[in-house]
C-alpha cells in the first residue's frame, strides 16, 4: 500500500528520498526493464535531480516512458534521438508557483532544448506540480487511470493509490473526446515545410511518418473505452482493436484493414520502420479519424467533413466537458490582453461560442488540406473552409494569400496564436510550440 503523505515532515520527507530512490534506483530498475540507452537513463537521473531540489513528496514518471514505450533511435552520428515526450507529476505541499518551481522550469526547457538541438523536434520535457489533495480529487480522466495503473515512482513514494480508482462505467467519457482534437492538430503542426512544399529530405518524411503513425495509436486510447475496454499500453490496446473491430459498432465504420493501420503504426512508433509512403500513411490515418468521428455522431458511414463538423456543433454539449465560466471569463481576459477581442460587441459572440466543434472543423479542414498538397493536389476550398473556422475561433486571425502552402502554413501557425492566446494550459508552452514551428518551416 502507498504511504500517506498528508503532514510528513521535511525531515521524515527527506529519508524516505534516501531510502527509496536517491541513488537512481528507480531509474536503473526502469531501464534495465525496457533496454533503455545509457543516454536515457542519465537525462532521467538530471531531471530528478533539478525536482529533486523542490523536495517534493513524490516524482511520478507517467505516458510511454513509464509504459516501456518510449521512442528513441541513434542518429548517423551515434547520438540517441528521442521522439517520445517525458511526462512526470511533482507532487508537493503546494500549487504552481514560487522562485524554486520558476528556477526548475527553466532547467527543464534547458534540458529539453539541449536534447532537441542536435535532431527533429518531437520531443518534449513536462513536468506538471500538483499536490496529494489534488491528486484525490483528480477528475476521472483516462490519464488519470493510465498513471494509477502504469505510472512509476523515480523519487520519494508512490502516490499512485492517492489516485481515484476508475474503470470503464467512471472514467469520462466526453473528456476522452478530446483525443480526436489532439491527435488531428498533431498530425499538422509537426509536419515540416518542405515536405509540404514538395521538397523533403528523408529525415523530413521520417519525421511526418513517425507523428502520424503515433496519432494513429490513440484511436484505441479514445474508442475503446467507448466499447468498455479499458488496457495499458499501445501493444496490448492494439491487439484489443483486431477482436472489438470485427464487432459492432467499430465493424460499421471501420475498414477491414484498421488492425492492420494500427499494427503497422506500432511498428513505426517502437522502431521507426514504416511502409507506407508519407501521403499514403497521413491520409490512412485521416480516414481512421474520421471513420471515429461518424461513428461517436451517429453519422452514414460515408458523412463529408463537412457534416461532421454540422453534427460536431449540434451534438457538442453531449460529446464534450462544457466550459465553466471561470475558464470563458479567462479566455476574455486572454483575448482582450492580446488585442485579439478589442470590442464588446465582438467578445460575446465569441465568449458564447463552443469552441471545441469549431476546432474539430478547423483540423478536418485543414487535414484535408494537407492531404491534397501532399498528393499535388489543390487545396483551396479546404483552406477557405479552415480560414472561416479559425476566425470564429480567434477573431485576431487574419487570413493570408498566397500559394496553396503558404495559406497552410498560416493557418497553422494561426492556431498556434489561439491556443497560446486563450489556454491556461498552452500559454506556459508558447515557447516550445512557436520553436516546433520555427524549425519546421526553417527546414523548408
Amino acid at each position: 500500500m502507498p504511504r500517506r503523505l498528508a503532514g510528513t515532515a521535511p525531515a521524515d520527507r527527506e529519508r524516505a528520498m534516501d531510502a527509496d530512490t536517491s541513488t537512481g534506483t528507480a531509474v536503473d530498475s526502469l531501464c534495465r526493464e525496457y533496454g533503455y540507452p545509457p543516454e536515457v537513463r542519465a537525462l532521467l537521473d538530471e531531471t530528478v535531480r533539478i525536482l529533486a531540489a523542490l523536495r517534493p513528496h513524490s516524482v511520478l514518471l507517467h505516458g510511454s516512458a513509464s509504459r516501456g514505450e518510449l521512442t528513441w533511435w541513434r542518429d548517423g552520428a551515434g547520438q540517441v534521438q528521442l521522439g517520445s515526450d517525458i511526462e512526470m507529476y511533482v507532487v508537493g505541499d503546494a500549487p504552481p508557483g514560487g522562485a524554486g518551481w520558476a528556477g526548475a522550469a527553466r532547467a527543464l526547457r534547458a534540458v529539453e532544448e539541449r536534447v532537441n538541438r542536435a535532431g527533429p523536434r518531437l520531443f518534449h520535457l513536462d513536468a506538471s506540480l500538483t499536490t496529494l489533495e489534488r491528486l484525490r480529487r483528480h477528475p476521472p480522466t483516462f490519464r488519470c487511470w493510465d498513471v494509477r495503473a502504469t505510472g512509476r515512482t523515480l523519487l520519494g513514494a508512490d502516490v499512485r493509490g492517492e489516485l481515484p480508482a476508475l474503470d470503464a462505467r467512471s472514467i469520462d467519457l466526453r473528456q476522452l473526446n478530446e483525443v480526436p482534437i489532439h491527435r488531428l492538430w498533431e498530425m499538422v503542426f509537426r509536419v515540416p515545410a518542405a515536405l509540404v512544399r514538395g521538397a523533403g529530405t528523408p529525415e523530413d518524411a521520417r519525421t511526418a511518418r513517425y507523428t502520424w503513425a503515433r496519432q494513429a495509436l490513440d484511436l484505441t486510447t479514445w474508442l475503446l473505452p467507448h466499447a468498455g475496454v479499458m488496457i495499458p499500453t499501445f501493444q496490448k490496446r492494439v491487439r484489443a482493436w483486431r477482436a472489438e473491430a470485427a464487432r459492432p459498432p467499430l465493424a460499421r465504420y471501420f475498414a477491414p484493414g484498421s488492425a492492420e493501420l494500427l499494427e503497422r503504426s506500432l511498428e513505426g512508433k517502437l522502431r521507426l520502420r514504416f511502409q507506407q509512403e508519407p501521403p499514403q500513411l497521413h491520409l490512412e490515418v485521416l480516414e481512421a479519424f474520421r471513420a471515429g468521428l461518424r461513428m461517436l455522431l451517429s453519422l452514414s458511414a460515408a458523412a463529408s467533413d463537412v457534416e461532421i463538423a454540422r453534427a460536431a456543433v449540434a451534438q457538442g454539449r453531449r460529446l464534450w466537458p462544457v466550459e465553466t465560466p471561470r475558464r470563458r471569463a479567462y479566455e476574455a481576459y486572454l483575448a482582450v490582453r492580446t488585442g485579439a477581442v478589442a470590442r464588446p460587441h465582438r467578445a460575446i459572440p465569441w465568449l458564447l461560442r463552443a469552441k471545441r466543434p469549431e476546432q474539430l472543423g478547423f483540423l478536418l479542414n485543414l487535414n484535408a488540406a494537407l492531404s491534397a498538397l501532399l498528393h499535388g493536389r489543390g487545396a483551396a476550398a479546404s483552406l477557405d473552409l479552415a480560414d472561416r473556422s479559425l476566425a470564429r475561433l480567434w477573431p485576431g486571425f487574419r487570413p493570408r494569400g498566397g500559394s496553396d502552402v503558404d495559406r497552410f502554413l498560416a493557418a497553422r501557425r494561426g492556431y498556434v496564436d489561439y491556443l497560446v492566446g486563450s489556454s491556461r494550459w498552452f500559454g506556459p508552452r508558447r515557447a516550445y510550440l512557436y520553436s516546433v514551428l520555427e524549425e519546421s518551416c526553417g527546414r523548408a
